[in-house]
């Protein structure tokens, strides 16, 4: 298989695991209690803790379809008529920023991300969580990686398409000769 292809095809299956793990962390319930008790006006003043039992059920995730006309429907209530969300903000809302930026942030390491959500947030880490938020701690570096690669790569060809030399080019990408060659070598057919 192509290289370039197969590491496209890796490429989206790892964004997909990455977005599968996010959507199965921010699904707890523990998580969507503090995304409610900042968002929504009936929670507004409870601890995050009592509304957790107020969540019915289990989320569903990547079950109900977001396609124009399947989800998201308009709703009336009893009089007929339409029902519209309030875009309401809370002096609080940068507990939840900081709650949802903690989780997703590519800075932090899995432990401090834990940390946080344990210790500021008082949400009990299970074992399902930590593993989901290590399994995207790994995704997230693993993506930004084959970016890097990838941006390397083409900031590599570009000066090689401009004539400079091997030397100059390992050099300004600081990396060596060898690698550049190398690099050259596997996209050469593609600029031919």
């Amino acid at each position: 298989m192509n290289t370039e292809i197969a590491n496209a095809v890796n490429a989206a299956g790892d964004k997909a695991q990455y977005d599968t793990r996010v959507k199965r962390l921010l699904a707890q319930k523990s998580i969507l209690a503090h995304i409610l008790v900042k968002t929504v006006d009936e929670f507004k003043g409870m601890k995050s803790e009592g509304v957790v039992k107020y969540i019915e059920g289990e989320p569903s995730i990547s079950v109900v379809p977001v396609e124009p006309g399947l989800a998201n429907m308009e709703k009336t209530d009893a009089t007929g008529q339409r029902i519209v969300g309030l875009n309401t903000e809370h002096d609080e809302k940068y507990e939840m920023h900081r709650l949802i930026g903690a989780l997703l942030s590519s800075e932090l390491k899995e432990q401090e991300k834990l940390d946080i959500i344990e210790h500021e947030y008082n949400i009990p880490i299970s074992q399902e969580f930590r593993e989901d938020v290590r399994i995207m701690c790994n995704l997230s570096t693993e993506i930004e990686e084959r970016a890097t690669e990838k941006t390397s790569e083409k900031f590599i060809l570009n000066m090689y398409k401009k004539g400079y030399t091997l030397d100059q080019i390992a050099d300004v990408a600081e990396t060596g000769v060898d690698e550049v060659e190398a690099i050259i070598k596997r996209k050469e057919p593609a600029m031919a």
